[in-house]
Formats: structure tokens, C-alpha cells, sequence
């Protein structure tokens, strides 16, 4: 572990094995599952994202499709995820995301936004830009 002190940031590791229990075999490592966020109005930065670590390829209908079924359970854990920290005792607030602009270098805050819906997309994701203009999964 390194301390915030360091030029490197806050680093770790793990060297121990923990067995899992996927049958199928290995994704890239640049593929993930996308969750996309929805507000009540749209902003500059089009929606929220959360990109959670690919399953195995078990979860593939064909190589830019993930199952119905694991979408479908992917959303209600997340919906799970978003009722159970909006029903928590915080305040009045609600689960926002918080909206940035650029100005010049500067990164500003614009505002908040309610998170009202969030859904996994059923076409696996990437965080690396265009990546739905070629197969990325070949």
C-alpha cells in the first residue's frame, strides 16, 4: 500500500488466489457491463454510466449481445442497489449525479441531477471511445 503522499496515489495489491465460479471462457479485459443512469433532463454530457467487470462468455447471445436474461437480473440489482440508498435515512436528498463542465483547464460543478432509472445496456460496453464501429470482441 502506498499513502496519499505518494506520487503514484493510493496503490495495492493481491496475490492470493480465490476460486470463482464461471464455467465459460475469458472476455477482453477492456469489456465490461454499461449501466446507463437516467435524469429528468438531459445535459451535456448525455447520461450517467456505471461500467461494472465482464462476466465469462457464457453470458454472450452472440459476440455483441449480452443474455436477455443477465440484463434483465444486471437491472434489478441495480434498481435494488438505487432503492435501497434512496430509501436510507440520509436527509432529503436522493441519489443524484453530479454534472461537470469543462471550462478552459478547469473541470466546474454545473449542478445535480436525480438519478430516477438505471438499466445494464444489453450490448457489452467499453470505457475506450468508438468502440461500437468495429467488433471488439473478435
Amino acid at each position: 500500500m502506498s499513502d496519499w503522499t505518494d506520487s503514484d496515489g493510493l496503490t495495492g495489491s493481491y496475490l492470493l488466489a480465490e476460486a470463482g465460479s464461471l464455467t465459460g471462457g475469458k472476455l477482453p479485459s477492456q469489456v465490461c457491463v454499461l449501466i446507463n443512469e437516467e435524469t429528468l433532463t438531459r445535459f451535456r454530457g448525455g447520461h450517467g454510466r456505471i461500467y461494472l467487470p465482464q462476466p465469462d462468455t457464457t453470458k454472450l447471445t452472440t459476440d455483441q449481445t449480452w443474455d436477455g436474461t443477465f440484463v434483465d437480473s444486471v437491472t434489478d440489482a441495480i434498481v435494488g442497489v438505487l432503492d435501497a440508498i434512496n430509501g436510507a435515512s440520509i436527509g432529503d436528498d436522493l441519489l443524484t449525479a453530479m454534472l461537470y463542465h469543462r471550462d478552459g483547464n478547469k473541470v466546474v460543478e454545473q449542478g445535480y441531477e436525480e438519478i430516477v432509472a438505471a438499466t445494464a445496456n444489453a450490448v457489452p460496453g467499453t470505457q475506450r471511445r468508438r468502440v461500437r464501429r468495429v467488433g471488439h470482441l473478435a
